[in-house]
């Protein structure tokens, strides 16, 4: 997706620069819909990802370095 690939991991989709990171706690955790969530939804066009949040369940995302969940 974009210019990532996804694993299904328990209940996340993990992207795959974060497989080995997927069992520690995330950075930032976002909520679909907040004000947050729009800027990340902004961040990710400003890199041509925005397509990485259209998975169906918890996201876990590597955005400028940081794991971020989006739920």
């Amino acid at each position: 997706m974009n210019d990532r690939a996804f694993y299904k991991h328990g209940n996340q989709w993990v992207d795959s620069s974060l497989l080995d990171q997927a069992a520690s706690p995330p950075r930032r955790v976002v909520e679909v819909g907040s004000a947050e969530f729009h800027r990340l939804v902004q961040r990710l066009s400003e890199l041509n990802r925005q397509g990485c949040i259209a998975l169906n369940g918890e996201i876990l995302l590597n955005v400028d370095g940081e794991t971020v969940l989006v739920r």
